[in-house]
């Protein structure tokens, strides 16, 4: 069992990645047999991995054609919306945290932000999105906020593969305020300053629409 699942999130992996890198284009057929021999795989993990995309919206089942690619869009007022919403659930979690006395994992967020600043440096979007959506998905899981965290996953996840490149370069400019603004936020989380760390957050987020806009 622990085998397949290690072969399933490699599968579901490679297959994330084909897609994001437009290898596995929108409204293609992924068919089985072939990305059997393709990832040198038995259909069991392959199948998991198809099944598990396919729930988070980004394949969907096509009847005689298996599972198909879908065309995911997403525009300026989707990027905005989802920022939104992270701010939300962000707050409910410092809010839970104060209520709770929850110490946040602050040493592997701050190394999560040095990921950041070393793929900004490289402009590598990818990496630089990856160290971002580790870092929401510490902070939720460790307020036991789980169920916020699939539900913000997936909108992460859509937009990742959507537009990844494109929202990194128009955003590139105020990237490195995000990071210095993320310092200070960690830094006050250390120190448990609870409230003004949801004031620090909620001007990063609005900031970061300002990036999104202009």
């Amino acid at each position: 069992m622990g085998k397949e699942n290690t072969l399933e999130e490699q599968a579901y992996k490679i297959i994330l990645d084909g897609i994001v890198s437009g290898k596995y284009a929108a409204k293609m057929h992924l068919k089985e047999s072939k990305l059997t021999h393709e990832l040198e795989m038995s259909r069991t993990p392959i199948r998991r991995a198809l099944s598990r995309l396919g729930s988070e919206g980004i394949l969907s089942y096509q009847s005689n054609h298996g599972m198909v690619v879908n065309d995911i869009y997403f525009s300026t007022q989707d990027i905005i919306s989802a920022l939104e919403i992270r701010l939300i659930f962000t707050e409910v979690c410092i809010r839970k945290a104060k209520q709770k006395n929850v110490i946040f994992d602050i040493r592997k967020l701050r190394e999560l932000l040095q990921r950041q600043q070393i793929a900004l440096d490289n402009e590598d979007a990818h990496s630089y999105y990856q160290a971002v959506f580790e870092s929401i998905r510490l902070i939720f899981v460790s307020t036991n906020n789980n169920l916020m965290y699939e539900f913000t996953a997936i909108i992460e996840k859509k937009l990742f593969i959507a537009s990844l490149k494109t929202t990194f370069e128009k955003r590139k400019h105020y990237l490195q305020t995000e990071i210095n603004f993320l310092e200070q936020f960690y830094d006050i989380l250390f120190d448990k300053k609870y409230d003004e760390a949801i004031e620090i957050y909620t001007e990063l987020t609005l900031n970061a629409i300002k990036s999104i806009i202009l």
